[in-house]
């Protein structure tokens, strides 16, 4: 229905416009963070003053007026709604936390020794029950079939992270950093460039997930214990998040 309507969308452009020459429509699906792009509309003529800026124009205003689109917005503290071309109203609105559809607000995350879930608020790491240590069950395994290709650096393998998956990464735009190859002790191996990382530090990956998730419970003061890495790139993230991070270096 919604490819049937983007066509509709073309043949309107071309009947209005017909100086434009090309005419692309593209309406991204799947899984994407707050801010992303989803539609790119693109027009193509001889000449800028031949109306084909107008016609991207119209293009967008009537892809939004008569393309069925259906996404399932979710807040930070885990509301969900359902939207369809339409901004949500309170009376449209669905209640939904993380708690109740697998039961747990960490998924995977138990106390070692009684099994209790992972509280839904704060960072606790002794259970509130008995004192037992919190730790992951089972681990999580990589899928390759889940890989999110569209995402870009670590996050397209966020399945393996154990977070949620209505937040929002905390990012500098880092990774996709590139390999160099180089002969070593009479092999070829490949050098991973971090140093190429918006903090040009190597921790950068551990600290943009570990911090996601403090911003995610509330957290807005962190303390780091390192020698230089690991607390850099905490400053660094923490700063990112509107939040203070300290290092206390040893």
């Amino acid at each position: 229905m919604a490819e049937a309507k983007m066509h509709q969308v073309a043949d309107e452009i071309r009947s209005r416009w017909p100086s434009v020459e090309g005419i692309a429509i593209v309406q991204r699906v799947g899984r994407l963070f707050p801010q992303t792009p989803t539609v790119l509309i693109v027009c193509t003529a001889a000449h800028r003053d031949t109306g084909v800026f107008e016609a991207a124009r119209y293009g967008i205003d009537r892809l939004k007026e008569i393309v069925p689109v259906w996404k399932k917005e979710v807040s930070p503290d885990g509301e969900f709604w359902w939207k369809a071309n339409i901004f949500p109203s309170p009376g449209n609105k669905k209640p939904f936390c993380l708690q109740a559809e697998t039961g747990m607000s960490f998924p995977g995350v138990f106390c070692s020794n009684c099994g209790g879930a992972y509280p839904k608020d704060g960072v606790p790491y002794r259970c509130s029950n008995c004192g037992g240590l919190y730790d992951f069950r089972d681990g999580y395994q990589f899928d390759p079939t889940q890989v999110e290709r569209s995402q870009p650096g670590i996050w397209r393998f966020r399945h393996t992270f154990g977070l949620p998956p209505y937040l929002a990464p905390v990012t500098l735009g880092e990774g996709d950093t590139p390999l160099l190859w180089v002969e070593a002790l009479g092999r070829r191996v490949a050098l991973k460039c971090e140093f190429l990382n918006p903090s040009a530090l190597l921790k950068t990956a551990v600290r943009q997930v570990s911090t996601t998730w403090l911003k995610s419970r509330g957290v807005t003061e962190a303390v780091e214990d390192s020698s230089g890495n690991a607390g850099a790139s905490l400053a660094a993230y923490a700063a990112r998040a509107g939040n203070q991070g300290a290092n206390i270096y040893t």
